[in-house]
């Protein structure tokens, strides 16, 4: 049997961009060629994502796809960077691998 690390190597060598992983810190910090970030806000699995808009991961998530898929700057600065707009602040725990 293939180990969680084993298995989220093979899933990974088939994605070409970072990844976003709201509730999954563990996931960034796994020995992958692939950048990403990991956001938890001490919400259970779901997240916010019943909340109107999908709530606070709804945001995360739609400012993430702006970056990745339009090349927002704006959108970026949520990530990048020390003082990124997920590190600023408490309410958020972020990890983030090859992104800056």
């Amino acid at each position: 049997m293939l180990s969680r690390s084993d298995l989220q190597a093979r899933w990974y060598a088939h994605r070409h961009r970072p990844c976003l992983k709201a509730q999954g810190l563990a996931d960034v910090s796994a020995p992958v060629p692939l950048g990403g970030t990991g956001v938890e806000k001490g919400i259970g699995h779901g997240g916010t994502y019943h909340d109107p808009d999908g709530g606070a991961f709804g945001k995360v998530s739609l400012a993430w796809l702006d970056w990745q898929l339009k090349g927002s700057k704006a959108a970026a600065q949520m990530f990048q960077g020390g003082n990124c707009g997920l590190c600023a602040g408490p309410q958020w725990v972020t990890r983030k691998k090859k992104i800056d």
